[in-house]
């Protein structure tokens, strides 16, 4: 049997923030089959938070819960995805952190910590993603 991949999704707003990371299993068919492994929602600070705060924080949340995925499953994990409905987030993590204000380069910088840890383990671990809202499997906990 072929290994199982995680696929994470991170949708944060202004009210809440929601990550739920899905364990992949491939089968015999080609097709796959998918579950929920592990979810979180988070109430947002209700005073003192902008957008881009909110969603850095999303995407934290979902790389603490990959990482805590894979520490915990018995099988070997082939390959990891992480998605969020946020533009912002997947551009301030793929440039060099000298234009990102230091509450979210500090943020970024642990999604950068968190996913080389994981590919240290031997894991394929994707590049953020973006993901559009509308298409997103974890909306329910932010709406």
């Amino acid at each position: 049997m072929e290994l199982p991949s995680l696929a994470a999704f991170a949708d944060p707003s202004l009210t809440a923030c929601c990550a739920v990371v899905y364990v992949v299993w491939p089968l015999a068919s080609g097709r796959h089959k998918a579950r929920i492994l592990i979810a979180k929602s988070r109430m947002t600070p209700k005073k003192g938070i902008a957008v881009p705060q909110a969603e850095t924080c999303g995407v934290v949340v979902i790389c603490r819960l990959v990482v805590l995925a894979s520490l915990h499953l018995a099988r070997q994990i082939k390959r990891i995805s992480i998605f969020t409905n946020s533009e912002c987030v997947v551009s301030a993590i793929q440039k060099d952190g000298h234009t990102i204000l230091p509450y979210c380069q500090a943020r970024v910088s642990e999604v950068t910590k968190h996913r080389e840890d994981l590919a240290k383990d031997g894991c394929d671990v994707e590049e953020v993603l973006n993901f559009p809202a509308e298409d997103s499997l974890d909306d329910f906990g932010t709406r």
